[in-house]
């Protein structure tokens, strides 16, 4: 069986637009998940002699780009609130892995990343 690897690593999805509709504190503005969703939606289907594996390689969320802005997030509830808010605002995002998973028959990794 043949694997196809795509890598992509440093996505740091999260942080909030600015009010003047620039990108604010994102290092993945709109515009480029718009672009990263594209790509992903481009990736090939798995087929009877070929695998697709997709690597999120670290980093795929920014928890230090939401507000309230701390090295650490130690609480539970406000991690999670903090998480579902970058899911929200990265939706497009996760929907094209969703695709990628579930209707190409994907196989998707995703791998923390390290505090230096």
């Amino acid at each position: 069986m043949r694997t196809t690897l795509y890598v992509i690593s440093d996505l740091h999805l999260g942080g909030a637009p600015s009010a003047d509709g620039k990108p604010g504190f994102q290092i993945c503005p709109p515009r480029t998940q718009a672009l990263l969703a594209a790509f992903i939606d481009r990736l090939p289907a798995a087929s009877t002699n070929s695998d697709v594996r997709l690597v999120l390689a670290g980093d795929i969320v920014d928890f230090l780009a939401e507000e309230p802005f701390q090295a650490f997030t130690a609480d539970p509830g406000a991690a999670r609130t903090k998480l579902g808010e970058i899911l929200d605002r990265t939706a497009p995002v996760w929907n094209a892995l969703r695709r990628f998973v579930a209707e190409r028959k994907g196989d998707l990794t995703l791998m923390l990343g390290k505090d230096r």
